[in-house]
């Protein structure tokens, strides 16, 4: 019971932190592209 109640949790935290590494990593990716096109 315990363990089903902690796996969303679990999932959710991960897919969170994996959004939020992309979202850096293009933000960057971004930021030099537009200063080369710049």
């Amino acid at each position: 019971m315990v363990s089903l109640e902690l796996s969303p949790v679990r999932f959710f935290e991960n897919f969170l932190s994996k959004i939020s590494f992309a979202f850096i990593f293009s933000f960057f990716l971004g930021i030099k592209l537009f200063n080369e096109v710049v």
